[in-house]
Order: C-alpha cells, then structure tokens, then sequence
C-alpha cells in the first residue's frame, strides 16, 4: 500500500477565484489512508503573489476533497483527493504561490 503524489502541483482555477487540483491517490489491496492538511506559510523571495490563508492571517481555508466534492479524511484503494481553495481565494490575472503540508496514515 501507497500513496501517489506530485512534489509540486499546478491548480486550475475557475473565474470566481477557486482553485483545484489532485494532489493524492491511494493505491494498493485493502488500502485505507487517513488525511490531515496543515496550511504552511513559505518565503517569498520570488517574487510571486502568495495565496493568503490562515497562516499567513487570513481566512482562506483550503481543503482536501474527493471528487464528488466530499471532504477527503479517508481514502481507499484508487480515490484521489484534490487540493481545494474556496471562491475568492485566488483573484484572476497573476501567478500565485502556496504551500500546504498533507500527513498520511496508511493502516
């Protein structure tokens, strides 16, 4: 049993300002994974806009969400779960920037 992720993640982000995208799948027999998303805060020496959440202050909460738009807590075997910011967290026009760290127990 084990999870499949990207190291970095381009969402999509839709014209009211929400952005998605996946981020984790489970694979293997008899699989079942427990998630737990922490928002991080990073440093921005890049010059990049950074999407504000509450780490940084604000009150932009991101989730995790399976595809049928259900909060993603457990998988199993072959469910994927998506990054998910609510409408107005990402305004249209710049590229944004933003950390969140994901913890996963398999049992």
């Amino acid at each position: 049993t084990y999870i499949e992720y990207p190291t970095m993640t381009r969402l999509s982000v839709a014209p009211d300002g929400s952005a998605r995208g996946q981020v984790v799948t489970v694979v293997g027999r008899n699989a079942q994974v427990k998630f737990t998303l922490r928002e991080a805060y990073g440093n921005n020496n890049l010059g990049q806009y950074w999407i504000p959440t509450a780490a940084s202050g604000s009150k932009i909460k991101p989730q995790l969400i399976k595809k049928d738009g259900s909060q993603c807590v457990n998988a199993r075997e072959g469910e994927s779960c998506d990054l998910y910011y609510p409408p107005g967290s990402v305004p249209p026009g710049r590229y944004y920037r933003g950390y969140v760290d994901i913890y996963a127990t398999v049992y």
